[in-house]
């Protein structure tokens, strides 16, 4: 059977998505300081000159990778905004989910990336949008299905936002020598917020039957 030839639009997608992955391999093992076009080019079994020639700038590659974390996020998550109407459990739920993309080793190529642009207002500014971009996509997808009120939109989009944050920022802690029980506890109270928010914006709609906390 003759082997259908790519076309250069294929191959040119191919290289790219190659050159995106050994990015996201360096970043992740090297840090942003260490990573270089060469180690990058090599990883992707490409040359410099390919490299140069599908990103000429560093600016480029760097958007190209945060917009392929950010695929992988609302991939991975999928519908992990489709509440059943048990806020408590479908909260905690989500951010399981989250935190399962969001904690994973491959995401620490992003953060590598935000703090080291941090001094260069340019890129700072680039990555900036690139984040506000990807968290507002994100939000709308469980709006979309929603039959909100704008008002409710408003306030539920703050909730979740400040929910994003957190379950981000909370993966600058893998970087220390912390027990995943210390992850356990602080997404558990994270869940116990974020349920708490979204029933005070929701009201009797989604009331959810929650178990007591017991004391201690």
């Amino acid at each position: 059977m003759v082997q259908k030839r790519r076309t250069n639009a294929e191959r040119s997608a191919r290289s790219r998505a190659q050159l995106i992955e050994g990015a996201i391999a360096i970043l992740c093992e090297r840090g942003y300081a260490r990573t270089t076009t060469a180690l990058i080019a090599a990883r992707a079994g490409l040359t410099t000159g390919a490299l140069h020639h599908h990103f000429p700038t560093k600016e480029e590659l760097l958007v190209a990778v945060l917009d392929r974390l950010s695929a992988d996020v609302a991939a991975q998550a999928g519908d992990v905004f489709a509440f059943s109407g048990r806020v408590a459990g479908d909260t905690d739920r989500a951010i399981r989910r989250l935190w399962s993309v969001y904690g994973a080793p491959r995401y620490s190529a992003a953060w590598e990336i935000i703090i080291g642009t941090n001094k260069d207002p340019v890129l700072r500014a680039r990555m900036t949008r690139q984040r506000q971009d990807s968290m507002s996509a994100l939000i709308r997808k469980w709006f979309a299905d929603q039959p909100l009120a704008r008002h409710e939109q408003e306030q539920i989009a703050a909730v979740l936002q400040s929910m994003l944050i957190a379950i981000r920022g909370l993966f600058l802690e893998t970087y220390l020598d912390f027990p995943a029980a210390y992850y356990e506890r602080q997404l558990t109270f994270l869940s116990r917020v974020v349920a708490a928010q979204l029933e005070d914006v929701l009201g009797p709609r989604w009331r959810a039957t929650r178990p007591r906390v017991r004391a201690a």
